[in-house]
């Protein structure tokens, strides 16, 4: 690889890295807003909430599972979708690297969705349920995971040039 090459390859990484956070971070920072949000509240007297047979923020954990096995699923169709035919080599690698970002974003937004949707469900559930708030490690795992790396970015594109 060229040192031109390089540069673009660590500018990509960057900006992922950038917006990984970002995404983690928000979950995080709207989790420390629903504790906060949580323990301040005093319930309205008479007011019944849902009847469910189990608590309503089961079902953000179990959206964020389907969305974490999801965010796998749908990273690897967008990446399977790479070729290296294209005008040159800057070209194809510029290609490339906009697919892996694509790919990893996408990825990293599924989990970041399921994370907020849990979290407002805990918040619609009131200060009982504030231990499910333990689930946004779920999509936050998710996101560590998708996590772009060098290391991932050089094996998928060694994947995509022998093939």
């Amino acid at each position: 690889m060229t040192p031109d090459d390089e540069a673009r390859i660590a500018a990509s990484l960057r900006a992922m890295s950038v917006m990984a956070a970002s995404l983690g971070l928000g979950v995080v920072v709207f989790a420390v807003i629903a504790l906060f949000v949580l323990t301040q509240q005093t319930p309205p007297p008479g007011t019944a909430g849902l009847n469910l047979p189990f608590p309503l923020p089961v079902l953000g954990v179990g959206l964020a599972f389907v969305m974490l096995g999801l965010s796998f699923v749908v990273k690897g169709k967008i990446l399977r979708g790479a070729s290296t035919r294209g005008s040159g080599a800057p070209a194809a690698l510029e290609a490339l690297l906009q697919r892996f970002q694509r790919a990893t974003i996408v990825a990293m937004a599924q989990c970041e969705g399921s994370g907020f949707f849990l979290i407002v469900l805990v918040i619609i559930s009131g200060k009982a349920h504030m231990v499910w708030l333990a689930g946004i490690l779920l999509p936050l795992a998710g996101i560590i995971i998708h996590f772009p790396t060098r290391e991932k970015l050089d094996q998928w594109l060694a994947e995509v040039q022998s093939s």
